[in-house]
């Protein structure tokens, strides 16, 4: 969890009632925190365990060594093409001194209970002439789902070079397909181009990454994170996820950000209807003007 404040930290000791809440300074706790303190506010960050990372982070059993977190990261791209995360990388100054990426050569490998084996390539005109090769019969249906995710990417970047404070109104007249794939299922998008199931199959197999099947995910999350990793490749930070954490803990603290390690955050205290700090298990409160909960929202807003 981190607490922007205005003024210094307070604490002092009261009774706890209430129920646990499991706050730590997982990648979304810290990125948040390195993005506030990096335009100049007063950030604390409050961790449950004695090292920051949450799921971040890799551990050895026997003669192996396992990655918690990362599969791949997209938006990172290339020297020559560089997505908005590292280039948010660049402005905390980690990239390319403190942090360095391999990419990875293929996008996806599918292999299925019929014996059916296919290797898809990153890269958008790549990906889809694979496509079209394997799948000759919906070339048309493939040419025209591309160009869907090609004008939501476009879509995406328009709202992005306005800060957020666009016109809806032009949103809906420029680029349509945004609002109109947010609304919709994936099984839903498929159905306006593709009849061949095993296409829908090899184009799905991202949906792991969400955690749900076609039917039930919402088509913009699909559509924005496949046209993510197709425009600027996919990455893994050098050192594994735990050297992406340490990178973002030194800069955040380079910023001025305070961290303070085994602080199990129980409650976010509320007054008059609006935030006004936490409390910690042993007692500790500390007041501030805003809180942000790296905790999923049914745990923050529930318990």
């Amino acid at each position: 969890i981190c607490i922007m404040t205005n003024s210094k930290y307070n604490q002092n000791r009261v009774p706890w009632e209430g129920k646990k809440l499991n706050k730590c300074s997982g990648l979304g706790g810290l990125g948040a925190a390195c993005q506030l303190v990096a335009r100049g506010e007063q950030v604390l960050l409050l961790e449950k365990h004695n090292v920051p990372g949450g799921f971040a982070t890799s551990f050895v059993r026997g003669r192996f060594e396992f990655e918690g977190a990362l599969h791949e990261l997209s938006d990172i791209g290339t020297e020559s093409n560089r997505g908005a995360l590292y280039r948010f990388f660049e402005r905390l100054g980690i990239v390319p001194e403190k942090l360095k990426f391999k990419n990875v050569p293929e996008f996806y490998r599918s292999i299925y209970l019929d014996g059916y084996d296919v290797v898809l390539p990153l890269g958008m005109e790549d990906y889809t002439n694979k496509l079209i090769e394997l799948f000759p019969h919906e070339q048309k249906g493939i040419e025209e789902f591309m160009e869907v995710c090609k004008a939501v990417l476009a879509g995406i970047e328009y709202n992005a070079s306005k800060g957020g404070k666009f016109n809806q109104g032009e949103v809906l007249k420029e680029h349509p397909w945004l609002p109109r794939v947010a609304g919709i299922t994936l099984s839903d998008l498929y159905e306006k181009f593709f009849t061949d199931k095993k296409l829908i199959a090899v184009l799905s197999q991202l949906w792991g990454y969400i955690g749900l099947p076609p039917n039930k995910m919402n088509a913009y999350v699909f559509v924005a994170m496949l046209i993510f990793y197709l425009k600027w490749g996919a990455a893994f930070p050098i050192g594994r996820s735990h050297s992406l954490t340490s990178a973002l803990v030194n800069a955040f603290e380079k910023f001025g950000g305070v961290i303070r390690y085994n602080a199990l955050v129980d409650r976010i205290l509320v007054e008059n209807g609006r935030t006004c700090g936490v409390e910690l298990q042993n007692g500790d409160i500390y007041r501030c003007k805003a809180v942000v909960s790296n905790v999923n929202p049914i745990c923050t807003a529930m318990k």
